[in-house]
């Protein structure tokens, strides 16, 4: 039978815990990569090919602008610096004072 003093228990936990952070780290690697090439895959074949027709992009834009003319807040509500965005008076153009 061996004998097996702390020294070595602790020597072997620390390589089983460093193989595992390994195992992990390359899972988590693998896992990202695989999200992020068939993502990237969706936006190559679905979404560009859509914006090859110039239709498409027409009304595309064209509803981002409607969307965005018709928008209740065009800010994020939410925002601190909305409050004071609303108190300033709006310049039409730039005169060089801020």
């Amino acid at each position: 039978m061996k004998i097996v003093d702390a020294a070595k228990m602790i020597d072997i936990a620390r390589i089983i815990s460093l193989m595992a952070m390994l195992a992990y780290m390359v899972l988590l690697f693998i896992r990202f990569m695989n999200f992020y090439l068939s993502g990237r895959w969706y936006i190559n074949i679905s979404i560009q090919t859509i914006f090859k027709c110039p239709y498409a992009r027409k009304r595309v834009a064209n509803r981002v602008i409607h969307d965005h003319k018709n928008a209740v807040h065009r800010t994020n509500p939410d925002s601190r610096d909305r409050a004071i965005r609303e108190m300033k008076t709006k310049v039409s153009r730039y005169d060089g004072n801020q």
